[in-house]
């Protein structure tokens, strides 16, 4: 199993400056959103369970917990990829949605996870087409492949972070922080690849998300 820790830090300039600051607080607002970072990526042992865990940035609200999410291993490893220098000599699925996006007039301003549906993550592209916004449906594991990779903001909404998130590691003070804890440390201990056949499986209609 590797695990690969990634700084929290204040984000790089092109994500900062993906939209004017008025367009950001302006979505902000109405949807209620949290700005992450990616903490740390476990990549498991193939076919063994990977995990990404997602944290707000420091000057978040809620930036004392965090939210993992369960995802395959061939998802894992593209994550790996764009965090690293390698370079690919022919272009991967997640650098070609890249490079189509481009292509195709459009800017990606962001990546969200605005909902959650049991153990199923639901996340959007949000494209910038000339005048028009698109919203393109995605797993979490390629929004965030493809937002490490164009370098923009990620964002987790309230209600998901509240209630599928864990206190962080650190700071830990109550009673019911500590179970909670607790709970998720036996989840990463007894993880098996079922439990993130879901984000792995969907489009290939195997699931219902």
């Amino acid at each position: 199993m590797l695990v690969i820790g990634v700084a929290r830090g204040t984000p790089s300039t092109q994500g900062a400056i993906a939209q004017d600051a008025y367009a950001v607080m302006n979505w902000r607002g109405e949807a209620s959103v949290i700005r992450v970072a990616l903490e740390t990526l476990v990549m498991g042992n193939v076919p063994g369970a990977s995990l990404l865990i997602l944290r707000p940035l420091v000057d978040e609200p809620m930036n004392n917990r965090i939210l993992p999410i369960c995802i395959g291993p061939v998802e894992a490893a593209a994550i790996g990829k764009a965090l690293s220098d390698e370079k690919d000599s022919r272009p991967m699925t997640h650098s070609l949605i890249c490079t189509v996006i481009g292509t195709l007039g459009g800017k990606l301003l962001r990546v969200c996870i605005p909902r959650v549906k049991g153990t199923i993550f639901y996340a959007s592209l949000h494209i910038q087409q000339g005048d028009s916004l698109l919203k393109v449906d995605a797993r979490p594991s390629d929004a965030i492949a493809i937002a490490l990779r164009m370098d923009v903001p990620m964002y987790v909404s309230e209600s998901v972070m509240e209630s599928a998130g864990y206190p962080a590691w650190v700071n830990i003070k109550s009673e019911q922080d500590r179970a909670e804890m607790e709970q998720f440390h036996k989840f990463v201990e007894t993880v098996t690849p079922d439990d993130f056949r879901t984000e792995s499986m969907r489009h290939n209609g195997e699931d219902g998300e």
